[in-house]
């Protein structure tokens, strides 16, 4: 089993997006990065040791990899804010990536590399010590509490604001131009930049009788989804949203990706009728909630709304 080892603010906060993720053993809250043996939390968080609040991850490399964790942690915080997270706010609860070997560094350069600007120090693994057990899996033991810290963070704020900020934005570019040439790949690129947590976000529209990809953001995908086939086909011949926490559960399954571990797919309609899907795919478990399902069904109302298909024969 392998390690590794990343600062993302509060604790607390920021476990619950590893621990769910496919491959990872456990996740332990802990305290990185200063000389001081053996912290407490509260020296910790009064920052009298240099140390931050960090997790230590615990994965098997058969079944996931470094890469998939930094994209995990990179889609979980604010890489730009350089004095802690949210109304966490120190040295302690700064972000940071500690590498324990060249691989490791490089790759999370390379990952940094991409968001110009970032906050987010890159520094040499020196030691991890494990908070008390009344921090550890805080979310599971303290459901409530965890949602009053989430939403007294800020965090709960944020997430509200980008998906209200993300059905402003689609609805400014229908308005401009609504041909799905033009409509279609600006939102496949507004869902990537907003949401955390995707591998893959894109649209496949019914033709000559099966889905066919459209625009999309992430790796090269499935050309070609019959109807009733997979978790698109499906919800197209269903003509309903299938969230699903598990798509190596779920009957016929069709992996375009392996990285994905959970799935969501809203139908899309015009006239009356179903044209195709809009489909998002994550690496972690269970990552799509009900919240996201009413957020991404009023982002698929805003293109059923105002798309122009143009000449484009959809059946």
């Amino acid at each position: 089993m392998d390690k590794a080892y990343f600062a993302g603010g509060c604790f607390w906060c920021i476990t619950p997006f590893f621990a769910r993720a496919k491959g990872v053993a456990g996740v332990v809250s802990g305290f990185s990065g200063g000389e001081e043996k053996d912290p407490a939390y509260e020296q910790v968080k009064a920052q009298q040791t240099g140390h931050r609040e960090s997790i230590e991850v615990s994965y098997d490399p058969q079944q996931t990899s470094f890469d998939t964790l930094l994209h995990i942690f990179l889609a979980n915080v604010d890489p730009y804010d350089g004095g802690g997270q949210y109304i966490d706010r120190g040295h302690s609860y700064t972000l940071a990536v500690y590498y324990q070997n060249e691989k490791e560094r490089l790759a999370a350069q390379k990952a940094l590399d991409e968001i110009p600007g970032a906050q987010i120090a890159l520094e040499p693994f020196c030691g991890f010590y494990a908070a008390g057990e009344e921090h550890q899996e805080f979310y599971k033991r303290h459901p409530e509490e965890f949602a009053k810290e989430m939403e007294e963070s800020g965090r709960t704020k944020v997430l509200s604001e980008k998906g209200e900020r993300l059905v402003r934005q689609l609805k400014s570019f229908a308005e401009e131009e609504p041909w799905y040439v033009s409509l279609l790949p600006n939102a496949a690129a507004l869902i990537w930049e907003t949401l955390p947590d995707l591998n893959w976000a894109g649209f496949y529209l019914i033709r000559d009788g099966v889905l066919a990809l459209g625009p999309f953001e992430g790796k090269t995908a499935c050309i070609h989804i019959p109807l009733g086939k997979g978790v698109c086909g499906t919800a197209a011949v269903k003509d309903s949203t299938l969230r699903v926490p598990d798509v190596h559960e779920f009957p016929g399954h069709i992996a375009c990706d392996s990285a994905s571990n959970s799935e969501i797919v809203i139908p899309l309609h015009k006239n009356g009728r179903v044209i195709g899907v809009m489909d998002l795919d994550s690496p972690s478990l269970n990552r799509f909630t009900a919240g996201d399902q009413t957020l991404l069904e009023r982002f698929a109302g805003v293109l059923e709304e105002n798309i122009d298909l143009g000449e484009l024969s959809v059946e």
